[in-house]
């Protein structure tokens, strides 16, 4: 019977870690598998100067705007948004960070994963020793 007391046995508490972090694979999963559309950008108020001479915005105030800002051919490319666009566009910019996010915690566990299983490979690890030969 074992002492109820003793530390657990630390490839135990591995093998748990390992079955956890294999578990929180497959809750992130289901955020790739998903065919949901994504927007890689950003939509965001900003407030321009439309250029006309006899606006207010000349005097030095501003009109507030709503511009999605995105990547194309490697630069940064700001358009303005319509209005009835806006809430489309921060769903599908929104959806897109968090897919982001998923992959970079998807990332951590499989580095994490990686560590684990070379722990408890080098644990159960013996040193080779050879048959002493029969007389």
């Amino acid at each position: 019977m074992q002492d109820s007391t003793a530390a657990p046995d630390p490839v135990s508490r591995l093998r748990k870690r390992l079955h956890s972090a294999y578990d929180e694979l497959g809750r992130l999963l289901p955020t790739f598998l998903a065919r949901d559309a994504v927007f890689p950008g950003y939509v965001t108020e900003r407030s321009v100067r439309c250029g006309k001479p006899s606006c207010h915005c000349a005097d030095g105030a501003r009109h507030p705007t709503w511009t999605v800002i995105f990547k194309e051919g490697g630069k940064t490319r700001s358009r303005a948004l319509y209005l009835a666009d806006r809430e489309r566009a921060k769903k599908l910019a929104d959806a897109y960070r968090r897919v982001r996010a998923a992959h970079r915690q998807w990332r951590k566990l499989v580095r994490e994963i990686d560590g684990i299983i070379d722990s408890i490979t080098d644990s159960r690890a013996v040193p080779y020793a050879p048959r002493k030969e029969q007389e």
